[in-house]
């Protein structure tokens, strides 16, 4: 099991965490593994969090959308094939 560090302040960012990955799980497929799935971390969107700025907030989560979006349309596109 990998033992996990606290991140500094200035180490934390938003959006897709690059090099992360959850629920790797080992003889999942034809190579003999699985290597997760991609994570994306996201403030809430709460008015309870007072702390950012909703334009702050929706830059964030434009990430994800953007994303979402993008799966959308490739699924879109094979359908239609």
């Amino acid at each position: 099991m990998k033992q996990k560090r606290k991140l500094a302040k200035e180490e934390f960012k938003y959006g897709w965490q690059e090099g992360e990955r959850m629920g790797v799980v080992e003889n999942a497929d034809e190579d003999g593994t699985w290597e997760g799935a991609k994570v994306f971390v996201a403030t809430t969107t709460s008015a309870l969090a007072a702390g950012m700025k909703m334009s702050e907030k929706e830059e964030i989560w434009m990430g994800i959308g953007d994303w979402v979006q993008e799966r959308r349309a490739e699924r879109a596109a094979l359908n239609s094939q």
